[in-house]
């Protein structure tokens, strides 16, 4: 009994070490610790199969809230599914608390400006939870675009 599992264990040992040989003939990776570098040739494939993608910045720029969850859309409590049309006095109450809101500075830039609305950095198209959207950014002032009226609002002088 001892006998047979000294010479299975002697196979095996064979076995992974022909297994060795073998790979590293076919050129593959060498077992960690082996001790054999990897060449030059090979560092230059695995270089040339990388594939690098461009990634323009300023079309995928993504205004989020940090503390928003990556996965899943939260929902507060007593927001139903379906939306319903606004009404006339709702569309009022969403232009005034528009109007009311504070540009504390505004980072211009012809291409791409951004501003600082009530303490959040927002850009061009960027969607407020009442639905007012930044229509245009100016280096005084900010214009936002609730349903179909646009609304200025001129950046605090401290």
């Amino acid at each position: 009994s001892d006998k047979d599992s000294t010479q299975s264990a002697k196979e095996k040992t064979k076995s992974t070490a022909a297994a060795r040989r073998a790979s590293a003939k076919a050129g593959a990776a060498p077992f960690p610790g082996s001790g054999k570098a990897l060449e030059l040739s090979d560092i230059q494939a695995m270089i040339a199969s990388v594939e690098v993608k461009p990634l323009d910045y300023m079309k995928e720029h993504i205004a989020r809230n940090p503390m928003s969850p990556l996965v899943g859309v939260l929902r507060r409590s007593g927001q139903s599914e379906a939306s319903e049309e606004p009404t006339e006095a709702m569309s009022q109450i969403r232009i005034d608390t528009t109007a009311a809101r504070e540009v504390s500075g505004i980072i211009w830039d012809s291409q791409y400006p951004l501003a600082i609305v009530d303490d959040m950095v927002v850009h061009v198209g960027f969607v407020f939870p009442n639905g007012a959207q930044v229509e245009k950014i100016e280096p005084t002032r900010v214009f936002f675009k609730v349903g179909n009226t646009i609304i200025p609002v001129e950046m605090k002088e401290y």
